[in-house]
């Protein structure tokens, strides 16, 4: 990930391109996952302390190194975290075949996460919130994923 100034990354694709045609934009505005966000990443953890977010009850991996998160600090610190250090998707989808995960749903914008998802590991199925028309088209592909075959 590189995150700077809309010319400067206009530049740096441009620069790029020709070495490796699948470099791409991402359709974002902000510079979220760079260090860019520090001052609010640090906000939000002040936030989150003072809040009543509790520990999962499920397990959680974060998003910056795919460490398990188990308790309400470990939340805490995940979530102020991942707003400005950067994303290491590729031990998270690693972390998820070693979790077992056969099935996965992008929640956020986009789905370039899921494609990517089945192109590493094409074991695990996985598609983005925005794919389905409907909260019940999720719910409908999801009972199917986990009807014996």
């Amino acid at each position: 990930m590189l995150a700077g100034t809309s010319d400067a990354i206009a530049h740096f694709v441009a620069d790029f391109q020709s070495m490796n045609p699948n470099l791409v934009r991402l359709p974002v505005s902000i510079p979220s996952h760079s260090h860019y966000l520090a001052a609010a990443a640090e906000s939000f953890r002040a936030v989150l302390h003072a809040s009543s977010i509790v520990a999962p009850r499920v397990t959680v991996l974060g998003s910056v190194d795919a460490t398990p998160v188990r308790s309400r600090d470990d939340a805490i610190n995940a979530l102020s975290r991942q707003m400005s250090t950067t994303i290491r998707w590729d031990r998270c989808m690693d972390a998820l075949v070693e979790f077992g995960v056969d099935t996965a749903i992008e929640l956020g914008p986009g789905n370039d996460l899921a494609k990517l998802i089945e192109v590493v590991h094409p074991q695990i199925k996985a598609r983005a919130l925005n794919d389905f028309g409907s909260y019940h088209a999720l719910a409908d592909w999801i009972a199917v994923r986990k009807s014996p075959i």
